[in-house]
């Protein structure tokens, strides 16, 4: 499937978890757009985004934009042993703190995660990086330093 959709051999393929299972896990679509138009400039192509989600992927997938040179959008076309196949084949994952991320983590894949988890959260959170992060090595954790209007250690906002 990935060959049909125009990888090579030479390509860095990049796994990316849209969305989480509730809303505050997201990352708007614009920050998403905004990061697959710095690699594509910068690597001209060779680096290659495997958008990845079921159903509730499908609305959140429609706000990218479609580059075709960089962007190949699965959403809604695997099933779970499939993604986890395309996963495998991936050299990293980037995106929200969710199933996905887990599955890259179990087949040792570096990750960059968005927590919805605050610097002043516990360990004991939901949300937690330190509880349900990835155990990779090199694998970053993006938490935000401070939440919005009074939120502290998980922002609970839908947004």
């Amino acid at each position: 499937m990935l060959k049909e959709d125009g990888t090579s051999a030479d390509d860095i393929l990049i796994a990316v978890g849209l969305v989480g299972s509730i809303q505050v896990r997201n990352w708007k679509a614009q920050n998403y757009n905004e990061l697959f138009h710095v690699f594509d400039t910068k690597y001209e192509g060779k680096v290659k985004f495997i958008i990845l989600g079921g159903e509730d992927a499908l609305g959140w997938a429609s706000e990218l934009e479609k580059n075709e040179r960089t962007i190949i959008d699965l959403t809604g076309r695997l099933s779970l042993a499939e993604s986890m196949a395309c996963i495998q084949k991936c050299d990293a994952y980037v995106g929200s703190n969710t199933g996905l991320l887990h599955i890259a983590d179990a087949l040792d894949k570096p990750s960059v995660t968005i927590y919805a988890e605050l610097e002043d959260g516990s360990d004991w959170d939901g949300d937690s990086p330190a509880r349900y992060g990835s155990r990779k090595e090199g694998s970053i954790a993006l938490i935000p330093p401070a939440g919005l209007d009074g939120c502290h250690g998980y922002c609970r906002k839908e947004f």
